[in-house]
């Protein structure tokens, strides 16, 4: 259930973004619960809340709308065969409705009369076709377990399906593979579909005009080039593809080299769930009996032990780490530098594992990545900030919302540059409170705007800034006139006096 807390800390902006408002004093009609809802599930469930403004500082104005909260769950569940809760919050200010709307299935875009939903600001529009797609995809079945319509046991190379065998028994110990035969070995690798040859099987051990001709597009195309600025590539090979890539799309691999990057091109998307922020922590085969049959032989690594493996060498390496800022809902773009970009913050890590005190995971390698680079720290990494301030390889400043983390002392000492721990960790808090008073005072009756105070101190976050302010506030060296955004700071009477004591004494 809502409560008057929850509502509050929602206004406040805590809350995710999940949730729209609708003022709707007197009404809001059923078809637009209708189309809200379903925008809503499309983006992944939130609240539609009536009563409270949407600008900001939200507000609430009160809602005399649904007056008859059963019924309208009721129409709702009929017309869109799912629950949604609706719940009533007494505000002081006045009463507020709360629709909690679920997620839409997986797989499966919710519409209205053929109108496929999602919000756009304060409106709802229709979502693309490509959009529309890609929720379709997320319940896609795996390609690989399929039977390739017309392939016969003829259509393998007996050489590949003798390569297997070995690589299966050089893995698994089981020499009793040696002694199947073919249809048995292909069976038990889980090759077969009601006695048919599977795609995977396709993929993996098919003579090349077989593969030609029934999965022409299951090719990976690699391209040399001895510049990454060229175009024209001064080598190329096709081989066939590999396990992760999505085999509905008729576009190849391609991997295109250079001496300085590689990358890797995949066709299709992220799967269902994943995306460039959480490739590290979240992984879904799209292949699954591909990827198994692989891993069979020990040709590919367990689910998720790749991404960690690329990410943990780059950066132990001192380089870039990889970059799928590339990637969109048509491919997944990787790209490998090979250049060393920090050869003093390789040698550091290698200080520290060296140590024993702190065994680096990936999360942590890629944090300090973060950190070294002055990057903001993404949310899903904040659980490993803790771990390592303990053992001293960052720093906190600062204190409540306004803290951030550096490298630690320890390492620019290590790479021989103190005066960067100096700027890197910023000026203290007293000497920070000494320059905005001085600005107050130079300004004299006209007073400084907020925007302006926070030009003194560039460096500095929004909450750093009021922090300090209200220092000087209730230290009696700065007042404020307004409120919010016309809010004007000005210098006390008391703080004012400094100035007329400092200014030199004329001569009489």
């Amino acid at each position: 259930m809502t409560d008057v807390d929850e509502l509050e800390r929602w206004m406040a902006g805590i809350e995710d973004e999940h949730t729209e408002s609708k003022e709707a004093a007197q009404s809001f009609s059923f078809d637009k619960i209708v189309d809200y809802s379903i925008a809503i599930a499309n983006e992944g469930g939130g609240k539609l809340v009536l009563g409270v403004t949407n600008a900001r500082p939200r507000r609430v104005v009160g809602t005399s709308a649904v007056a008859d909260t059963t019924q309208i769950k009721t129409r709702l569940f009929d017309k869109l065969q799912f629950r949604v809760n609706i719940d009533e919050v007494s505000h002081p200010a006045g009463r507020v409705v709360v629709f909690r709307i679920p997620s839409r299935p997986i797989g499966y875009p919710l519409h209205n009369d053929g109108r496929y939903l999602m919000r756009a600001g304060e409106s709802l529009v229709p979502m693309s076709a490509d959009q529309i797609r890609t929720i379709f995809d997320e319940a896609q079945l795996d390609f690989s377990a399929f039977a390739t319509t017309g392939a016969t046991v003829s259509d393998l190379s007996p050489d590949a399906i003798e390569r297997f065998r070995t690589a299966w028994i050089r893995k698994s110990g089981n020499q009793a593979l040696a002694q199947l035969d073919t249809m048995h070995l292909l069976s038990d690798a889980e090759l077969l579909t009601e006695g048919r040859i599977t795609n995977a099987a396709m993929i993996l051990l098919a003579k090349p005009d077989s593969i030609s001709r029934f999965l022409p597009h299951a090719e990976v195309v690699f391209e040399w080039r001895d510049s990454e600025k060229n175009i024209d590539f001064q080598n190329r090979n096709e081989f066939n593809a590999v396990a992760h890539r999505d085999y509905r799309s008729q576009t190849s691999v391609f991997v295109r080299q250079s001496p300085a990057a590689i990358e890797i091109e995949s066709p299709g998307g992220f799967p269902h769930g994943v995306t460039v922020d959480n490739i590290l922590f979240r992984q879904v085969p799209r292949n699954r009996r591909l990827s198994e049959t692989l891993a069979k032989v020990g040709l590919v690594e367990r689910s998720g032990q790749g991404v960690d493996r690329m990410f943990a060498t780059a950066i132990r390496e001192g380089k870039e780490p990889p970059d799928f800022s590339g990637s969109d809902a048509h491919r997944v773009s990787v790209v490998l530098r090979g250049t060393v970009q920090d050869p003093n913050f390789l040698r550091f890590l290698e200080k520290v594992a060296d140590t024993g005190t702190y065994v680096f995971a990936t999360a942590d390698l890629v944090l300090l990545d973060f950190l070294k680079n002055q990057k903001p720290v993404p949310p899903a990494f904040r659980a490993r900030l803790e771990p390592l301030e303990k053992y001293g390889v960052i720093e906190r400043v600062g204190r409540g919302r306004g803290t951030k983390y550096i490298l630690s002392k320890t390492f620019y000492e290590f790479v021989g540059t103190p005066a960067a721990y100096t700027r890197s960790r910023g000026l203290d808090r007293q000497t920070n409170k000494e320059l905005l008073a001085q600005h107050l005072r130079a300004r004299a009756g006209k007073g400084s705007s907020f925007g302006e105070l926070s030009q003194v101190l560039p460096a500095l976050s929004r909450q750093q800034m009021k922090s300090l302010l209200r220092e000087l506030k209730e230290e009696g060296r700065a007042r404020v006139a307004g409120i919010t955004r016309a809010a004007v700071w000005f210098a006390s009477e008391d703080e004012m006096k400094k100035t007329e004591k400092m200014k030199p004494k004329s001569r009489q």
